[in-house]
């Protein structure tokens, strides 16, 4: 079975990599474009069960602690943040 770090090793020559606010490795494609800093993300409905929020690790990047029993429901995120379920 292959691991998703053996992949990520193998394809880091081809990557970009930045830290997030946590020290942790993230990674994107080389070519892709990047917004200004200063660039909010745009408004998002999550429908029911969308894999944005079920698939972090660390969802506090995207929903507050005390809502964190709402994950799985439709969510709607504002510059990459959930303010409504």
């Amino acid at each position: 079975m292959v691991r998703v770090r053996e992949i990520t090793e193998r394809l880091r020559p081809r990557l970009r990599t930045f830290l997030d606010q946590k020290g942790r490795e993230l990674f994107d494609v080389t070519r892709g474009l990047l917004p200004d800093q200063e660039t909010e993300a745009p408004p998002r409905f999550l429908p029911y069960y969308d894999n944005v929020p079920l698939a972090h690790d660390d969802r506090s990047r995207i929903l507050a602690y005390e809502h964190r029993r709402l994950v799985g429901r439709p969510t709607v995120l504002v510059d990459g943040f959930a303010v409504g379920f």
